[in-house]
Parts: structure tokens; sequence; C-alpha cells
């Protein structure tokens, strides 16, 4: 949603902003500069929008999802200016492999911060093109949601 609504602005910003130059710079000449400047700028401009918008929020097509049940280890949030949330996820508690998932929703963040290291949970993930770097560091996988799963 962020990637369209960028979209949106950088094509409306490349129609007024060059005309409103234009039109300063311009100003006795016919309405072609105007035009031509609009063009140009377009050209240059739309695609940087559109770079910055999949590098910077993610390209969010879905390429993955599943269930992963164990046990987290730890949370955390990183970032000078875009904050990341992720947290780390073991199978079983005596297992040495550690996976890192990504969290973008904070209410599932702070429900995922709350619950014991002892507590087991069944956590949802999806996988996409591209998750951005405003949105995780680096994790193959975003969790979209999470089930504690009561002890028999």
């Amino acid at each position: 949603m962020t990637f369209i609504i960028i979209l949106l602005i950088s094509v409306l910003l490349s129609a007024i902003i060059p005309a409103c130059i234009a039109l300063l710079m311009f100003s006795d000449s016919d309405d072609i500069n105007i035009i031509v400047i609009s063009i140009v700028f377009s050209i240059i401009f739309v695609p940087i929008m559109i770079i910055y918008s999949i590098w910077g929020y993610g390209f969010h097509y879905n390429i993955g999802r599943g269930d992963h049940f164990g046990y987290i280890t730890s949370t955390e949030t990183n970032g000078i200016i875009f904050k990341t949330d992720r947290i780390y996820f073991k199978t079983s508690i005596r297992s040495s492999q550690e996976d890192r998932y990504c969290v973008i929703n904070n209410k599932v963040f702070n429900g995922l911060k709350k619950l014991n290291s002892n507590d087991q949970v069944k956590i949802k993930y999806v996988s996409y093109y591209s998750n951005g770097i405003a949105n995780c560091d680096g994790e193959s996988a975003v969790i979209t949601g999470f089930t504690k799963i009561e002890e028999k």
C-alpha cells in the first residue's frame, strides 16, 4: 500500500514541480517548454521514486507462507531511522539452531514480547519478494500472527 501511495505522489509531483519551474523560468515562452520539461522530469523522477519505494518499503508479493512451532528465545528492536522488530525462534528449547523472523505489525510484536521463553508458540509467517529496509533487516520471513499453545 505504501508503494502505491509513493508512486501516486511521485507521478503527481513529476507533473506539478516541473510545470512550476518552467513557468518561473520561461514565463514569456509558449506552452511547449512547460510540456517538454514536465516530460523530461517525469522520465527521470518516476523511476527514481519507484526504485526508492521498492528498496525502502519492499515489494510485498507473497512468495511463500507457513507455520512454525517452537519457542521464542529473544525479541529486539533495531535501527536509528527505520526501527525494525525481530524475534529469535527455536523449534526446541535444547536446539542450537535459532531462526530469525521479522515482525512488521506492532500489535503482534508486543504480544510476542509478553510471552515467556517456556511458552510453546505457533507462529504464522509469510515470505515476500522484498521486505524493504524500512521493515526488515535481512530476515527471510515476516510473522503475521501467533497462537500460544496451551499445555495439556
